[in-house]
């Protein structure tokens, strides 16, 4: 079934949290974390004392308050609201001075994690980063919001996609533009054996299953499997999955012997409303109202 998701934030960040304890972390951020990725955002606005520190992840923060001007190494770094800053392993940053009322939303990738994704993607691990803020794109905040929602949720399938969400998050911040590399040479990865994996999908679609089970099945890497079932069904695994656990419901909302409940249950669902939300955006009505259209 995979390796258990390991939620300690030292294991992504390192051990210094300035300037919180990982225990006071928890109380003035809410906190999101895969194996490799950990996503904090503030609860309310906070006050944040003055001084530096560094750790070992990349950070990627959102300004959700107004513009601020934050220490970084030598020199200031402008924050705008909305705008997104990039912090390489190892920088020194932090405040000038004392803050308040600061909001914001951080970003915390595992270093060795984000440079193998970018030697799949552009045959090289040297990844830094120019420090300018920038805008982030709505498919990086569309991940973001997805990602926080499958780490509350815990769904069936849950280590899944936040496995593959870690990669498509990866993969969207090594596409922003401040981004320098040595190499530019994409890689792609072997085209063989998606089927097989569909084929697992569709049988274990309402079950608990990891990214490393499926991309297993096609005998591919992680990250090479990603790719090439996109190339290959113009749909990312995570989906395919979803997509196909909509049209099972829609099969049996139609058989009429099945309560919505049972239905979003047996498929893979095990929140109802969470179940509601995905099938009406998918299909257009809720799934009491389909079955009351598809039994007239």
């Amino acid at each position: 079934m995979g390796a258990v998701i390991k939620m300690d934030i030292t294991n992504v960040m390192g051990i210094n949290l300035f300037p919180f304890t990982p225990e006071q972390l928890t109380l003035v951020m809410e906190k999101s974390a895969s194996e490799n990725t950990v996503l904090l955002q503030s609860r309310s606005k906070m006050d944040l004392p003055q001084g530096v520190h560094q750790h070992d992840s990349y950070e990627f923060v959102i300004n959700l308050s107004q513009t601020f001007t934050s220490r970084l190494e030598k020199r200031s770094l402008l924050i705008r609201k909305n705008h997104l800053a990039v912090i390489n392993p190892g920088q020194d940053h932090g405040t000038h001075r004392p803050m308040k009322g600061i909001n914001l939303l951080g970003l915390h990738m595992d270093s060795k994690f984000l440079q193998k994704v970018s030697r799949e993607v552009y045959g090289t691990g040297a990844v830094y980063f120019n420090n300018s803020d920038q805008l982030p794109d709505s498919s990086f905040r569309g991940l973001v919001n997805l990602f926080m929602e499958e780490s509350a949720l815990r769904q069936p399938g849950y280590r899944f996609i936040l496995q593959s969400l870690d990669i498509h998050l990866a993969v969207c911040l090594l596409r922003l533009p401040h981004i320098s590399l040595p190499s530019l040479s994409y890689k792609f990865g072997e085209k063989d054996n998606i089927a097989r994996a569909i084929e697992f999908i569709r049988a274990s679609f309402n079950k608990d299953f990891s990214l490393k089970d499926v991309s297993g099945v096609a005998n591919l890497s992680p990250y090479h499997f990603i790719r090439v079932f996109k190339a290959q069904t113009g749909k990312t695994p995570y989906e395919f999955l979803l997509d196909y656990k909509i049209e099972k419901a829609r099969e049996l909302l139609a058989a009429g012997n099945l309560t919505v409940t049972e239905v979003c249950y047996q498929c893979g669902f095990n929140n109802r409303s969470h179940f509601t939300a995905a099938f009406k955006k998918r299909v257009g009505v809720t799934p009491t109202g389909y079955r009351n259209t598809v039994s007239r």
